[in-house]
Order: C-alpha cells, then structure tokens, then sequence
C-alpha cells in the first residue's frame, strides 16, 4: 500500500463553517479506498476519550489527489487546561494506514485557554 496525507485548507476554524481537505498520493500511488473521520479527544490526566463525529468514504485514483468537506459542528471548542484539552482532528484510514491532521474549533479559531478561568472568590458579608 503507498502513503497517503491529510491536508487541511487551513488549521483554524469557527463552529458552523466549512472544513475543506484533501487525500494527497505519495509518488507511485494506487487506487485504494480511504474512510475520513471527522473527531475530537481529549487529552490530559485521566483516560483519553475520542468522538467521532462524521465519516466518509472516499476512493482514490491513482497519483491523483482527492478532495474532502465537512460541516463542523458547534462545539465541544478547542481548549488547553491544566487537566484537559480538547482536540479536533481528520484522520484518514485505509489498510494498515492512518495519517491525521489537527486543527482548532472556537468562536475565536483558537483553543480556549482554561488556564485563565479562575473561580470569582466569594466575598465576606
């Protein structure tokens, strides 16, 4: 089986829009059918929860590249925290094969710092 890679139109996106990619062949490749996931995981203490949110699938020409879109949904945003993150990913699988690209899902098209979310301190009546 010959390599493939997922590249993304760009690596920053707002809920609602448009994900555009492509399936881009390796000197040499042949036909071969890919199934594209559209996912988040969460990384950090703990298990690693992944969702997958869409599917497709997509076969290929040979040497030739193949183009992808997704919808994205509203949420869960892309957000760094001191426990948990939350990334957003397509990942390509064909065979013996998985190839991934990453990008973030915000209202701002950047992960969500945590970090800077401190709780209010109560004040003494």
């Amino acid at each position: 089986m010959s390599s493939r890679e997922v590249r993304l139109e760009r690596r920053t996106y707002r809920p609602g829009e448009r994900l555009i990619g492509r399936i881009e062949p390796s000197e040499g490749a042949q036909a071969e059918e890919f199934t594209v996931e559209l996912g988040w995981e969460t990384r950090g203490y703990g298990e690693t929860e992944t969702c997958i949110v869409e599917t497709l699938d997509i076969q290929t020409v040979p040497e030739e590249t193949a183009e992808f879109i997704f919808d994205l949904p509203e949420g869960p945003y892309s957000c760094r925290g001191k426990h948990v993150s939350i990334h957003w990913f397509v990942q390509i699988r064909g065979g013996k094969e998985a190839h991934r690209a990453e990008f973030s899902l915000s209202p701002a098209r950047e992960p969500l710092d945590l970090h800077h979310l401190q709780p209010k301190a109560k004040g003494k009546r």
